[in-house]
C-alpha cells in the first residue's frame, strides 16, 4: 500500500495516513527487540545489513540534498514549466547537514554498542528533517505544484453556475475535482478538436489546462484567459465579468 501511493501521480497527501499506526507498531516492535539484549531481534545480522543500507541511504540523500537547491535552480526544464525562477531557498542544505550530522552520530554511537542513544539520536533525525521538510520546502513545493490549480479550482466553483461545464485539458490531476467540489469533463491534450468544441458551445465553460496546452487557441474569438500563473491558465468561453 505504502509503495503503490507513494509512486502514483495523482494521490492526495492523506492517502497513506491510515498506514501511520500500523507501520509505528511495526517499527516500535523492531525497535525494541534491538534495545533490549535479551530481544528477539538482539543479535541477528539482518539488522545490521538494515543499518548499513540505511546510512548507504543517507549518505546519498545528504550529499543529493545539498546539490539539489543548485540543480532545481538552474533547471531549464522547471523554468519552462512555470515560466519563473523558482527561489527554493536553502532548506535542502538544511536537511543536508541534519542528516550528515545524525548519521555522524548514529554511527558512533552503534561503534561503542549504545544501542538506545543510537536509535534516538535515528528519531531525533528523522524529527528535525521532518520539520525542515514542513517549514522550507513543502510551503515552496505546494506554491508551484499545487496552489495554483487549488486556486483556479476554487475560483472557478465560485463563479459558475449549476448549468455551467468545468473543463480540465491536458493535466491529470483529480485534486482540481475534490477542491472544486463538483464533476469536470476531462480531455486529453490530444482532443483539441472537443475543446474548441466546448468553446465555441452555447453553454459558458471554464477551463484549467497548462498554458503551453493551449496557445494555440490564442486569438480565437471564444477564449479568454481570465488568470494565467506558474504555467497554468483559468479561462472560460465567455468574457469576464466586471464588478
Amino acid at each position: 500500500i505504502f509503495i503503490f501511493f507513494s509512486i502514483s501521480r495523482t494521490k492526495l497527501p492523506g492517502y497513506i495516513a491510515p498506514l501511520s499506526p500500523a507501520l509505528a507498531i511495526m517499527v516500535g516492535r523492531l525497535w525494541d527487540g534491538y534495545i533490549n539484549p535479551e530481544g528477539e531481534y538482539s543479535g541477528r545480522g539482518a539488522l545490521k545489513y538494515s543499518f548499513i543500507f540505511l546510512i548507504i541511504i543517507g549518505i546519498v540523500i545528504a550529499t543529493g540534498s545539498g546539490l539539489l537547491t543548485t540543480f532545481l535552480n538552474d533547471s531549464d526544464t522547471i523554468l519552462k514549466q512555470f515560466q519563473e525562477p523558482v527561489n527554493w531557498g536553502h532548506g535542502f542544505y538544511y536537511i543536508s547537514a541534519a542528516i550528515a550530522s545524525g548519521l555522524i552520530l548514529f554511527i558512533l554511537s552503534l561503534w561503542q554498542h549504545q544501542r538506545k542513544t543510537a536509535l534516538g539520536i535515528m528519531s531525533g533525525m528523522v524529527i528535525v528533517v521532518s520539520c525542515l521538510l514542513f517549514s522550507y520546502v513543502i510551503p515552496i513545493a505546494d506554491k508551484y505544484l499545487q496552489s495554483t490549480l487549488r486556486d483556479y479550482s476554487r475560483i472557478a466553483a465560485n463563479q459558475m453556475g449549476t448549468a455551467d461545464n468545468l473543463v480540465v485539458y491536458g493535466i491529470n490531476k483529480p485534486s482540481i475535482l475534490f477542491y472544486a467540489k463538483r464533476p469536470a469533463t476531462i480531455l486529453l491534450s490530444s482532443q483539441r478538436d472537443r475543446l474548441t468544441e466546448v468553446i465555441e458551445s452555447s453553454e459558458t465553460a471554464y477551463i484549467i489546462s497548462k498554458s503551453s496546452g493551449i496557445e494555440y487557441l490564442t486569438g480565437h474569438p471564444d477564449f479568454y484567459i481570465l488568470n494565467e500563473k506558474r504555467g497554468y491558465v483559468l479561462a472560460a468561453n465567455r468574457p469576464p465579468v466586471k464588478p
